[in-house]
């Protein structure tokens, strides 16, 4: 032991050359996080990679625990409070500044509970659907203190992100958690729904993505998708990138086989953007390679996996021709449109009441909370992420350098922006996690600094 120690300390030694150790071992290893970081930091960065790990297998914990994320939110609350008592003591009142985008989504709770008061509580849609609504939460709670519970839930983790900051190694840790968990909660996904294994996704395909959640966890596992296609193009060593893309891989095809149009946009629109805006110096070959090796590595998996089976009707429809992957099948289109009409001009600004709709309605969240809230009210709600994207987006375009993670935020942010236009992903089980994730790690990117100079590396 002692001989390989001291040959290991000849090695550094011969590495160092006027330059600082730690740099080099930090900058080889992504699992060194903790420099610099407090027992309280350490705790909560791991209590956040814990409550991902957890939410990507909630379709198995929630049978016997569906509590935990509340239990996640108060441990966040709790270290919010200490972040602020600190904060408060050591350097004074005037080191508690709010921001634009944290002063949005502290107010659109706010309102809401303002709202709740006259709420007149009349389905827009009916009564179907709302007693299982209550049952997720121990069947004792109303329609209202439903909705208000999924607006707050995932704040307390916002806002130590916020207080707390992330540096560019636990972002990508972060990252790169969430692209490992992604296959191994694909396979207990479809175990658990007794509909076949990652060996044997073919039979997705096959029925055409039956028994799937296209609709909510498919499009969760976008966000999975993103992670590693920004581990891909930024610069990191080959062990991450030989454990990513298998990974990545394996999420695309269970995203196609699922015949979730959405997210196959999403992924297709993340490659495209990492693909255009990316900067390493003005080099290019490394971009193409990486999209290369995505769609290689990909399409011989696709095809290993598909071997024996034949593909569905379904899955040569929406993937087998142009027409087919953007027709408005079920008139999504029309339910948001007519979900608009159905409110009187007041209601636009004033909406229907928190609780006119729950389960049922259009597959739009803009159009969902224009209906509950009114318009003025569904924008305060968006507008954290609005003003995060254009930040974001901002510096990805004006970097001088190496601009990966700005546009990794940015895409990120704009995963909430996205998916909402196809569903309600900050009331999804799944999607509501990534949702308030991607908007944490800018709070986070923020308070650390990264996003302080546009004219600095990304």
């Amino acid at each position: 032991m002692l001989r390989q120690f001291y040959a290991v300390e000849a090695k550094v030694s011969a590495f160092k050359q006027g330059r600082d150790v730690h740099s080099i071992i930090y900058k080889v290893l992504p699992f060194a996080i903790f420099r610099g970081r407090t027992f309280i930091d350490t705790a909560g960065l791991l209590a956040l990679l814990l409550l991902y790990t957890s939410n990507a297998f909630h379709f198995e914990i929630h049978e016997t625990y569906s509590f935990y994320r509340e239990q996640f939110g108060i441990f966040f609350l709790v270290l919010s409070f200490w972040y602020l008592l600190t904060r408060t003591r050591d350097m004074g009142l005037t080191s508690l500044r709010m921001n634009r985008a944290l002063f949005f989504l502290l107010l659109f709770p706010f309102m809401l509970s303002l709202w709740s008061f006259i709420d007149p509580g009349v389905p827009l849609y009916g009564e179907s659907g709302l007693s299982g609504t209550t049952e997720q939460l121990g069947g004792a709670v109303g329609f209202t203190l439903y909705v208000l519970r999924n607006a707050l839930l995932y704040l307390p983790m916002v806002l130590y992100v916020h207080l707390r900051g992330l540096n560019r190694q636990e972002i990508r840790i972060i990252a790169l958690v969430a692209i490992l968990v992604a296959p191994f909660s694909i396979n207990a996904y479809l175990e658990s729904e007794e509909i076949a294994t990652i060996a044997t996704m073919g039979l997705l395909g096959e029925t055409g993505g039956r028994g799937v959640a296209y609709n909510t966890y498919v499009p969760f596992l976008t966000f999975s998708a993103l992670c590693g296609i920004y581990l891909l193009f930024s610069r990191t060593i080959y062990l991450i990138r030989i454990l990513v893309l298998p990974c990545l891989a394996v999420v695309v095809i269970f995203c196609l086989l699922s015949t979730s149009r959405q997210s196959i946009l999403y992924i297709i629109a993340a490659l495209g953007t990492f693909l255009y805006l990316t900067k390493h110096g003005g080099r290019s070959k490394g971009r193409w390679l990486n999209l290369i090796l995505v769609v290689l590595i990909s399409l011989v998996a696709f095809s290993y996996i598909i071997e024996g089976y034949d593909l569905g009707d379904k899955f040569l429809d929406r993937f087998g021709r142009v027409d087919g992957f953007i027709d408005d099948d079920g008139g999504r289109l029309d339910l948001a449109i007519n979900g608009l009409l159905m409110l009187n001009p007041l209601q636009w600004f004033t909406g229907a009441g928190l609780t006119s709709i729950i389960n049922s309605g259009p597959h739009n969240d803009y159009v969902r909370w224009s209906q509950r809230v009114g318009i003025p009210l569904m924008a305060i709600g968006f507008m954290p992420f609005i003003i995060a994207f254009r930040a974001s987006f901002r510096i990805a375009l004006l970097s001088r350098s190496e601009n990966t993670l700005a546009i990794f935020i940015t895409l990120a942010v704009g995963f909430t922006l996205f998916h909402s236009f196809f569903g309600y992903p900050r009331e999804e089980v799944n999607q509501a996690l990534a949702v308030y994730l991607g908007l944490a790690i800018w709070f986070g990117a923020v308070r650390d600094g990264l996003f302080i100079s546009t004219s600095r590396a990304l």
